[in-house]
């Protein structure tokens, strides 16, 4: 993969490796302190740098890296059990971008918010009932607590729509990632108010990110 990337050219290039924060460290800068270090000593040398990522290539973007190179692991090794790293690097770029329409929807205020994840229903069992009965399971536990709840989807908008949500932002994801060979997925990031609390969906403004 490297020898691909770079050819000999590699021999004259400062490898990072085994960049890390702290989970409890996160987000206080210290990730971009040790590239910005990195990168001025390698331009007071006056060579170039390169790096592996599994999952981190948009932190690395911005910073001047681009993407050369792209394999997978473990799709031909018939001991791998777990899933391939391309697919693991899609979710997480998924979670992340999801959660940045969620911040922008909500701010702080999430911590306060009931939310929904991977609700679905078998094939064989739709359009019984079982899906509004979990909805309303969960929007009755919020009402009790006089909490909101937040869901978001790709494709069920209409969905959580009759069940008394309304859309507060819009995104999309894939259209600025140029690996990503689909099309862009819309997401809809949707909000139900608790029956008792104040305010009603006009007093939210919808948004697209």
């Amino acid at each position: 993969m490297l020898e691909k990337a770079f050819g000999k050219s590699i021999e004259n290039l400062i490898e990072i490796q085994g960049l890390a924060t702290a989970p409890e460290h996160q987000g206080k800068g210290y990730g971009t302190a040790l590239m910005l270090l990195a990168n001025a000593m390698a331009d007071v040398q006056k060579r170039g740098v390169y790096l592996v990522t599994t999952d981190a290539h948009g932190f690395y973007q911005r910073f001047g890296y681009r993407v050369v190179e792209e394999d997978v692991l473990g799709v031909d090794n018939p001991k791998w059990t777990g899933e391939p790293v391309h697919i693991r690097v899609r979710k997480a770029e998924f979670r992340g971008k999801i959660m940045e329409f969620v911040k922008d929807a909500f701010g702080a205020q999430v911590n306060e918010m009931y939310d929904l994840q991977s609700l679905a229903t078998a094939p064989e069992a739709q359009g019984q009932g079982y899906a509004s009965a979990l909805v309303n399971a969960v929007t009755d536990m919020a009402d009790a607590e006089g909490r909101d709840t937040w869901v978001i989807t790709v494709s069920a908008s209409g969905f959580y729509e009759q069940l008394g949500f309304y859309i507060v932002r819009e995104g999309v994801l894939g259209d600025d990632n140029p690996s990503w060979e689909g099309g862009p997925i819309p997401v809809f990031v949707l909000r139900k108010h608790a029956s008792n609390a104040k305010g009603s969906p006009k007093n939210d403004m919808v948004e697209k990110c």
